[in-house]
């Protein structure tokens, strides 16, 4: 059972992070219209703040969520597995940088989550 929980960590990590890619724009949304609301002029490929906060969000809870299932099915895992864990996954959500974009709209997309899974462990996981 201890190696298979060693492989499933990455799996459901990944996944945790495609759903909460669905919900937490969806939560936001009344924020981000706000944001774009108040920027004299919006622009599709600059600097979102929206995006950035979607981000820190979004890899925040992906830690806490994967922190809480494993907890949940009494589930043990060593501390360097889960720091490994989120290194793979963004080394995953780096993949998805577009290098014909700007570097400002690239990082308020790809680099927000990870911001959020650097906050994540260092709160949650003591």
């Amino acid at each position: 059972m201890g190696i298979l929980v060693y492989i499933l960590t990455p799996v459901v990590a990944y996944l945790l992070n495609l759903v909460l890619s669905l919900i937490v724009p969806i939560i936001m949304f009344p924020i981000t219209k706000v944001i774009i609301k108040s920027q004299k002029n919006p622009q599709l490929f600059s600097f979102r703040p929206d995006m950035l906060a979607i981000g820190i969000i979004k890899g925040f809870l992906t830690v806490y969520f994967l922190l809480v299932f494993l907890s949940h099915f009494k589930l043990s895992v060593n501390q360097w597995w889960l720091y490994l864990t989120f290194i793979v996954l963004a080394y995953v959500l780096n993949g998805a940088w577009n290098k014909r974009n700007p570097f400002a709209y690239e990082f308020s997309l790809n680099a927000s989550p990870i911001i959020g899974h650097i906050i994540g462990l260092t709160l949650i996981h003591q």
